[in-house]
């Protein structure tokens, strides 16, 4: 999940705090935004995108982290770009690594099976049929469409 936190987030402990509580309950964080105030009459903003063992786990931990102001925001649906020549990958392509991984598509999250790197999402249908479905780089062709950035995916 991805959250949001805002105020005097250094001077009151407030992000070390968090960053304790996330650590404590056995999960992780990467920090994907820190926008630190000035002065005493700014705030600060601090983006994290946190994990846990499971998803009962990642909302308990949600929960903790509310009494601190943590704004949960929603995760957008995966980008797409289309190949333009056999073999030749869109800018900001996703590779997919060795880990368990979703995409978000407008159905909801879809789990994509682990298998051999260097691989790539190729979106085969959109809207409530979707599926999305990892190949080789070596197989990418001309029209396919491939998942591009990171909003959308999630590892495990």
């Amino acid at each position: 999940m991805t959250v949001r936190l805002s105020g005097h987030l250094i001077d009151s402990l407030t992000l070390t705090k968090v960053i304790d509580l996330i650590l404590k309950a056995g999960g992780s964080y990467e920090l994907n935004k820190l926008e630190v105030a000035r002065d005493k009459n700014d705030i600060s903003v601090a983006i994290l995108t946190v994990t846990a063992a499971s998803p009962d786990a990642l909302t308990a931990l949600a929960d903790q982290l509310k009494p601190y102001g943590a704004e949960h925001l929603k995760h957008s649906p995966y980008q797409t770009a289309r190949c333009q020549q056999d073999g030749q990958l869109p800018d900001e392509v996703f590779i997919y690594p060795l880990a368990e991984t979703q995409v978000k598509g407008p159905a909801g999250w879809v789990k994509i099976s682990n298998s051999q790197c260097p691989l790539v999402l190729k979106v085969l249908e959109c809207g409530p049929d979707e599926a999305v479905v990892l190949i080789p780089v070596s197989q990418v062709r001309c029209g396919d469409l491939l998942i591009v950035g990171k909003p959308g995916i999630k590892l495990f």
